[in-house]
């Protein structure tokens, strides 16, 4: 029977691809909509119109967990195994980008 860990961590990796939209949106920063930008935001787009099918979590099975973290930001991945096909099927997907205080904490803390 499969039974997944209810917490790991794949290997480390950076996702810089869209700095180049979400620079546009402090406001410290004019607003430039440059060639970079408009790569991002293309990349993005196809992303989210790409992006696998959510299942629907079933209250009772078991959660599986995957973190990562980089120096920009820090990423999660909730998903459950499917009895259909016994493989693991996202639920959500969480992102955000550091603070520039979290930016310096170490790669455990970031994971948490």
């Amino acid at each position: 029977m499969f039974q997944p860990p209810s917490l790991r961590a794949p290997r480390p990796r950076q996702h810089p691809g869209n700095m180049g939209v979400h620079a546009l949106t402090s406001p410290k920063s004019l607003f430039s909509w440059s060639p970079e930008a408009e790569a991002a935001f293309v990349r993005l787009k196809r992303a989210f119109t790409s992006a696998p099918i959510l299942s629907v979590p079933d209250p009772v099975g078991q959660f599986v967990v995957e973190v990562d973290a980089s120096d920009l930001g820090v990423g999660a991945v909730i998903s459950q195994c499917s009895p259909k096909d016994n493989k693991l099927h996202p639920c959500a997907f969480l992102s955000r980008k550091l603070s520039k205080a979290e930016r310096n904490y170490d790669i455990s803390t970031k994971r948490l």
